[in-house]
C-alpha cells in the first residue's frame, strides 16, 4: 500500500486530510511540525510528502531542503495560504514538485498527488534517474513535472546508450541546442567533443568550406591547412541546427558523408575517415520542404533515424511556475537578494501564449526584475504581457458570442470582468488598469448589474 506523510500544525486540516487520503486507499502517517517530520525520514520511507508552508518553529523552505537530500526522489507538494506568497518561488528552487492555495478542494488535493505519484513512477524507470534531477533542478528549458515534459525526458532518456541519430524538432526558443547538448552530456559520448553548428548563421558560399575544412591554397586566402566541423567532432557529437537551412549542394554532400564516413577537404583530393554522431534540428516542417523540392528526400530519412519533437510553453503550462522560479534562480546566481512571484503574476504568465517559448519567458522576466520593487514581482512588472493578454480575452464570462457585431456595452462590461478577474477582485487595482476612478468604477458596477463574485474572491484557491 502507498505511503504519505502529511506535516500539518492545524489538527483540523490535518484530520480532514487524513482522512481524505485514507479514503482514497493510502496509509498516512500525520505529523504537527518540521522538525517531527524530519526526525520520523531519519529512520523511515515513504511515497509521499504534503507539507503545509505554516509548520512552527523551522521555515518550511528548510525542511523541503533537508527532505529532498534525505528523499531526493519522493515528491513533496506543499500548502500555502496568504501569509506564504512570499516564499512560493523558494519553494519551487527547493524541489516542491506542486505549490498548491488554500482552501483546497479534496478532488484538486487527490488529483495532484496521483500526479505526483506517476512522476515519481516515471523517475524509477528511467535508465538515468540522475537526468531527471537535474532537469528538475533547473538544467536547460525542461524544468516541468507536465506531461509533455514527462514525455520528452522518457524520449531522451532511452537513446543515452546509443549514438543513434536524432532529429530534433520545435518552435524557435524551445531549446533545441539545449536538448541536443543534454543528449551528449549524458551519453556514451560525453567525453569526446560536442561541436555546434547553426547551418542558417553560415553564408551558403562558405558552409562546404566551414563544415568540411578546406586545404592550404584551396582559394584566395587560404593561406594553411584548416580542418572543418566535421573533423572537430571526431569520434563525438556534431550538431547540425537550422538543418533545414542548408543549401540543397551542401545537403548532398552531408548525404555522402553519412552513406560513407568519408569526407573531403575543399582544395583537397584525399579522402578523409571521420566517425560522427549526428544530431539535427529545425524548426522547419520538413515534410513540406521536401514536397517543395527544397529539402531532399533521401536525407531528410538519413537524419530523421530517432525524432523528438520538443513541446512549446503553450503545450506545458503546467510547468511555468516551476520553471519560472528556476530560470530566477539562475538569473540571481550567487546573488543573496531574493526575488518572489505573487500568485495572480503566475497566473498571469500562465495564461500568456508565449510564441517565443522559453525564451521569451527568460527575456520576460528579465525585464520584470528591472522594474520590480521590493523584490516582488506584480502583474505590472509585466506590463507588455498583460496588453496582450487583455487584447486577447474579450469574454471573460462563460458565455457564447453569436452576435456578428457586439455591442459596446457588452465590450465595456467584458473589459471591466476582465479587469476584476486579473487584480483578485480588487477595485482600486481594476480601476487603476482600466484608466478610472473609484468612483466611476463604482457606478459602472451599479450600471451593469456586477457584483464581485465568491469564485473571483478565491482564486487563490487555484494551483499557481
Amino acid at each position: 500500500m502507498r505511503h504519505l506523510l502529511l506535516i500539518d500544525p492545524d489538527s483540523k486540516s490535518r484530520a480532514a486530510n487524513r482522512e481524505l487520503g485514507e479514503r482514497e486507499g493510502w496509509t498516512i502517517d500525520s505529523l504537527s511540525s518540521g522538525f517531527d517530520a524530519l526526525a520520523w525520514l531519519a529512520i523511515n520511507r515513504t511515497d509521499m510528502i504534503l507539507m503545509s508552508m505554516d509548520i512552527p518553529m523551522i521555515s518550511s523552505i528548510k525542511v523541503l531542503g533537508k527532505m529532498k537530500r534525505l528523499l531526493e526522489r519522493t515528491p513533496v507538494i506543499l500548502m500555502a495560504d496568504a501569509n506564504n506568497y512570499p516564499k512560493v518561488t523558494e519553494g519551487y528552487q527547493a524541489g516542491a514538485y506542486k505549490i498548491l492555495f488554500k482552501p483546497l478542494s479534496p478532488e484538486l488535493l487527490m488529483k495532484n498527488i496521483e500526479e505526483a505519484m506517476g512522476f515519481k513512477e516515471l523517475s524509477s524507470s528511467m535508465k538515468r534517474p540522475d537526468l531527471l534531477h537535474t532537469f528538475l533542478q533547473g538544467y536547460g528549458h525542461f524544468n516541468g513535472n507536465s506531461k509533455a515534459s514527462q514525455e520528452l525526458y522518457i524520449k531522451i532518456d532511452r537513446i543515452l546508450d546509443s549514438d543513434i541519430t536524432v532529429m530534433i524538432t520545435g518552435e524557435s526558443g524551445t531549446g533545441k541546442e539545449i536538448a541536443a547538448k543534454t543528449i551528449h552530456r549524458y551519453g556514451s559520448l560525453k567525453d569526446q567533443p560536442f561541436v555546434s553548428v547553426n547551418c542558417a548563421a553560415i553564408p551558403e558560399s562558405l558552409q562546404e568550406s566551414e563544415l568540411f575544412g578546406y586545404d592550404k591554397g584551396a582559394f584566395t586566402g587560404a593561406y594553411a591547412d584548416k580542418i572543418g566541423k566535421f573533423e572537430a567532432a571526431n569520434n563525438g557529437t556534431l550538431f547540425l541546427d537550422e538543418i533545414g537551412d542548408m543549401s540543397l549542394p551542401l545537403q548532398a554532400k552531408i548525404l555522402r558523408f553519412i552513406e560513407t564516413g568519408e569526407l573531403e577537404r575543399v582544395g583537397g583530393v584525399a579522402q578523409k575517415d571521420v566517425s560522427v554522431r549526428l544530431i539535427a534540428a529545425t524548426n522547419k516542417d520538413l515534410q513540406t520542404e521536401v514536397k517543395e523540392k527544397r529539402f531532399r528526400e533521401d536525407l531528410y530519412h538519413r537524419i530523421n533515424v530517432y525524432p523528438i519533437e520538443l513541446p512549446s510553453l503553450r503545450e506545458r503550462k503546467d510547468d511555468i511556475a516551476i520553471l519560472a522560479s528556476s530560470i530566477l534562480k539562475q538569473m540571481i546566481g550567487t546573488d543573496k537578494k531574493h526575488i518572489s512571484i505573487l500568485p495572480e503574476t503566475y497566473d498571469l504568465l500562465s495564461k500568456n501564449d508565449w510564441k517565443g517559448n522559453v525564451r521569451e519567458l527568460i527575456n520576460s522576466l528579465n525585464r520584470a526584475i528591472v522594474s520590480s520593487k521590493e523584490g516582488v514581482l506584480r502583474i505590472e512588472d509585466f506590463s507588455l504581457l498583460s496588453e496582450t493578454i487583455e487584447q486577447e480575452e474579450i469574454s471573460v464570462e462563460e458565455e457564447t458570442v453569436t452576435e456578428p457585431i457586439t455591442t459596446l456595452k457588452k465590450v465595456e462590461r467584458n473589459a471591466i470582468l476582465n479587469a476584476l478577474r486579473f487584480t483578485d477582485g480588487n477595485i482600486q487595482r481594476a480601476s487603476k488598469a482600466l484608466g478610472i476612478t473609484r468612483a466611476t468604477m463604482y457606478n459602472k458596477l451599479k450600471r451593469y448589474n456586477i457584483t464581485i463574485r465568491r469564485e473571483i474572491r478565491e482564486m487563490n484557491s487555484q494551483e499557481v
